[in-house]
């Protein structure tokens, strides 16, 4: 109903073993972008979990378009294992944003000089905005970003 993406957030995933996650996991995920890709075939899935670096190859099988990347794994790493044209979302480390201004500018400026450049990458948080973030940080992190990359639209 008008949703330019739709994002499957496995918080608990990662806690799973790569057998586990495939056995149990795995055929549901799959379900469910097969179907919304059915429904919705213009929109495109995102996959994200906390902790799941171990099942990125796994969680690109369920059909994803794009992989949601927590803090602790890098950019180029995921592009290195899940292949170069795999666009990824994320993945500052929302610690940074509670440091302040200074910290959350140096994460964000540390990802973008992760991604290379690459035109298959969604900025954002490796995980969620904790409820005490200051708005001004999170404003001063858009603003450097929309300095540092293109907006391309679909």
């Amino acid at each position: 109903h008008g949703a330019g993406a739709f994002q499957l957030f496995d918080s608990w995933a990662g806690s799973l073993s790569r057998v586990d996650y495939e056995r149990f996991v795995l055929p549901h995920s799959r379900d469910v972008f097969r179907e919304l890709a059915i429904r919705h075939p213009n929109v495109p899935g995102i996959h994200f979990g906390i902790g799941c670096d171990h099942l990125l190859e796994a969680m690109l099988a369920a059909g994803p378009r794009i992989i949601g990347l927590d803090w602790r794994t890098p950019i180029g790493a995921a592009r290195a294992r899940l292949g170069t044209d795999t666009i990824v979302q994320g993945n500052l480390d929302p610690a940074l944003v509670l440091a302040g201004e200074e910290p959350a500018l140096a994460g964000a400026r540390a990802v973008l000089a992760d991604n290379g450049g690459h035109p298959g990458h969604i900025f954002n948080l490796g995980h969620g905005v904790q409820p005490d973030t200051d708005p001004a940080v999170l404003a001063a992190i858009v603003e450097l970003v929309h300095e540092h990359t293109q907006v391309v639209a679909p």
